[in-house]
């Protein structure tokens, strides 16, 4: 599986739910899950009538199994307003 999407999200607020998860650990280029790997890439924030929006770029790669796991509990994490 590869899923990459764009988060309206501060990076540090991701670095945190991937930390604090037990299965996950940091590795050189992000985190892995599994074998599922994940990649976090800050971009320049987004602007809409004068606010700034922050913009993070998260890929997840490997099995269906453990990508689609971690995935969805990232999504269930920051799905809903102000998670």
């Amino acid at each position: 599986m590869f899923k990459e999407e764009v988060w309206a999200l501060e990076p540090e607020r991701i670095e945190t739910f991937f930390l604090h998860h037990r299965e996950v650990h940091a590795t050189a280029d992000g985190y892995r899950f599994r074998d599922c790997r994940i990649t976090v890439t800050v971009l320049p924030p987004r602007r809409i009538a004068g606010l700034a929006l922050p913009q993070t770029r998260v890929i997840f790669e490997g099995s269906d199994d453990s990508a689609l796991l971690i995935y969805r509990q990232f999504q269930l994490r920051f799905l809903s307003a102000g998670g």
